[in-house]
């Protein structure tokens, strides 16, 4: 069984972010920066506690669920953690030298499957149970890495780290 798989969190609250580029530059339109921002998203599991699940990356901004573990640091830290790591690789990209992240707003709490949904359709996630994403057409911007709310459906595949399984 994969960690994708493994559910001991969903006692934990899930949190919606919406991050925006400094300046609100289309930094994000990139399929690197994508990659970059995966592997710091998968990363963070085990450094920092947090599991992301459903994202969107668009050119400036990204949104995305996010689940602490126990363990975790508070969301401020983890936010300032991964900032702090992408932007560098991000700046390398787009051959930029300047600030990435603008300040984040407080995290929305979910509160309900209600709540779930209508922030999956607002963030252009759609609104019914995510596909693997390994369907997911990666110029869309949109996937998944942990599967934060049982739905029936098999737990991604795609993106899990070596030596995770």
């Amino acid at each position: 069984m994969s960690i994708a798989r493994f559910r001991s969190f969903q006692g934990m609250p899930i949190l919606f972010f919406t991050l925006q580029v400094s300046d609100g530059l289309p930094l994000l339109a990139d399929e690197s920066v994508h990659e970059i921002l995966r592997e710091a998203w998968l990363r963070s599991a085990l450094h920092d506690g947090w599991l992301v699940g459903v994202y969107r990356i668009l050119p400036d901004r990204v949104s995305l669920f996010a689940s602490p573990v126990q363990t975790a640091v508070t969301d401020r830290a983890w936010l300032m953690a991964w900032q702090a790591l992408t932007a560098g690789r991000i700046n390398q990209v787009t051959q930029g030298t300047g600030r990435i992240w603008a300040e984040c707003p407080p995290a929305i709490l979910v509160a309900s499957e209600d709540d779930y949904v209508a922030l999956r359709a607002a963030m252009g996630a759609g609104a019914s149970s995510m596909p693997v994403i390994d369907a997911l057409a990666p110029a869309e911007g949109v996937g998944m890495i942990w599967q934060l709310i049982p739905s029936g459906e098999p737990a991604p595949t795609a993106y899990v780290p070596l030596g995770m399984t």
